[in-house]
């Protein structure tokens, strides 16, 4: 007798979360995905240097003093809406990576989980392929062989050759 799985709809399921994901980023005032890779015009610069007190301190300055604030192009409502945005959002950012770190998790756990049985299951087929009876024969384990094969080749490419005898600096 053999169990037959029903299909669990997985990819209507990753469709819909990506629905939903896309949906939200429109939700997202100034929402954009930067490009790949970041060229140096596009890459935000002095975002980090300055503290949220730094901020805060120059809104009660541009408050302050008139002349100062028609000496800048900054207005206290733009800097603090600037900070709110990120009290904000940034949370949320946190969250999603979170999120993300969690997906591929969970897609590692299931990979090694069903690979640790197709592994197992591999050996099997190879062992009754060695057995005189040809009822026994598993003829997909040869490509399941070159698959490993072509996999292992694949990854050896990308690594970097190793680098030749070096010359030594005398003659």
């Amino acid at each position: 007798m053999t169990n037959v799985d029903t299909p669990v709809p997985h990819t209507e399921a990753a469709r819909q979360l990506l629905e939903n994901l896309r949906a939200m980023q429109a939700t997202i005032d100034g929402f954009g995905i930067p490009p790949a890779p970041l060229d140096r015009q596009s890459r935000p610069r002095g975002h980090r240097l300055l503290p949220d007190g730094m901020f805060a301190s120059l809104a009660v300055a541009l408050e302050a003093s008139q002349p100062f604030a028609a000496a800048t192009d900054l207005t206290p409502g733009e800097i603090r809406d600037m900070l709110r945005y990120g009290e904000a959002y940034l949370p949320v950012a946190d969250e999603l990576e979170r999120f993300a770190r969690g997906i591929r998790y969970l897609v590692g756990m299931r990979r090694s989980k069903v690979g640790r049985k197709a592994s197992s299951a591999y050996r099997v087929g190879q062992a009754m392929n060695l057995l005189a009876d040809d009822a026994l024969l598993v003829p997909e384990v040869e490509s399941m062989k070159r698959a490993i094969k072509d996999r292992r080749r694949r990854k050896d490419s990308t690594t970097p050759s190793e680098p030749g005898p070096q010359s030594s600096g005398s003659p």
